[in-house]
């Protein structure tokens, strides 16, 4: 099992400091967080609005890793380049011509990926995953992180071990991540069947404890590989 990555997510830290919670993970070593941009057609919630992550991203300098969860991406891409993500992913669902997308995102210098929903299968990714520099497995369904009902998918670790054969196949450099109900626990297994990226909601980080908190639960359970 090698090094992990968790990309802690934005929207599930407190809206209302968001910029001194921000500054605090990546003081805690979380150079990087994730942010879902959603548009309220593809996924029912708009938790985080263009003009926000643009101020988070100019105020603490972090590192953005961008998940598009919209119906028409134009816009929204031309933004978060705009404001400076260091990846993007969108989800080949909402895209006719998904290679023009990557080719798009990494002319840009920088990482280009695809999201797939739990219903969509991994062999849809056959034909572009030759240039894909990650591929973002969500194991909810987009949008829902806010259901109760709303359970994290039974056939995670087929669907892993799918995507890390063709993986192995076809662009061995092209790195696994997972989204939602991302658990210390399951963190472990995922990470042993292939999966190197973590986005880590409160799920992961309990909103209860304070962070230095969390960090001592989480390195408890992951070790080295944090």
């Amino acid at each position: 099992m090698t090094n992990i990555r968790l990309f802690p997510s934005l929207i599930c830290l407190d809206a209302g400091n968001l910029l001194r919670e921000v500054e605090a993970y990546n003081k805690a070593g979380f150079t990087t967080m994730h942010a879902d941009i959603i548009d309220g057609h593809f996924s029912p919630s708009m938790p985080l609005g263009l003009e926000t992550l643009r101020r988070v991203r100019q105020d603490s300098g972090t590192a953005l890793d961008v998940h598009l969860m919209v119906e028409h991406n134009d816009y929204f891409l031309d933004e978060v380049l705009d404001i400076g993500a260091e990846s993007v992913c969108f989800h080949i669902e909402t895209i006719k011509h998904p290679q023009n997308w990557i080719n798009r995102i990494k002319a840009n210098g920088i990482k280009a990926g695809v999201a797939l929903k739990p219903s969509t299968a991994v062999n849809s990714l056959e034909c572009i995953m030759y240039d894909c520099d990650f591929v973002m497995l969500m194991l909810i369904n987009p949008g829902y992180a806010n259901s109760s009902s709303e359970r994290q998918i039974t056939y995670a670790g087929n669907k892993i071990q799918a995507l890390k054969e063709l993986i192995d196949t076809i662009n061995p450099t092209c790195e696994i991540a997972l989204d939602g109900r991302i658990t210390p626990a399951n963190i472990v297994d995922y990470a042993k069947s292939g999966a190197g990226i973590f986005v880590a909601g409160t799920s992961c980080f309990d909103p209860k404890l304070t962070l230095e908190k969390n960090m001592d639960n989480l390195k408890s359970i992951l070790g080295d590989v944090l």
